[in-house]
């Protein structure tokens, strides 16, 4: 299934959300409706929350079904959301806060389940 969306009216919803064969993420936000949406066309369970205080989690972070990397200015008490709402959902990845210069890894790395692909610097 594919649909067109906005999330609360902006169209870069790439750079907004992430998601992986086992969960989403969007920004808080985002209005129930869309949340449903992406849950019914991914198939995944779907958590609203920020980044570092952003909105920005496709731009910050970077998943695959066995982890998530975080930018290091993530602020506990949102890597606790993301712990709980992984543990809800019964998805068992590893959650990791990485210290880097370069800190925009949605940007920066190409991730699947088979490998990865990131900057020489």
């Amino acid at each position: 299934m594919i649909i067109k969306e906005y999330i609360s009216g902006i169209s870069t919803i790439g750079i907004l959300s992430l998601a992986t064969e086992k969960f989403g993420l969007v920004p808080y936000f985002a209005e129930e409706h869309t949340i449903n949406k992406f849950k019914k066309v991914l198939d995944v369970p779907i958590k609203a929350l920020n980044i570092g205080n952003s909105s920005l989690i496709g731009a910050l972070c970077c998943a695959n079904s066995y982890g998530i990397i975080l930018p290091p200015f993530t602020v506990n008490r949102e890597k606790t959301i993301l712990l709980d709402f992984l543990k809800e959902n019964d998805i068992d990845l590893t959650v990791q806060k990485i210290d880097a210069k370069n800190t925009a890894f949605g940007n920066l790395i190409l991730i699947n389940d088979k490998g990865c692909i990131f900057p020489k610097n």
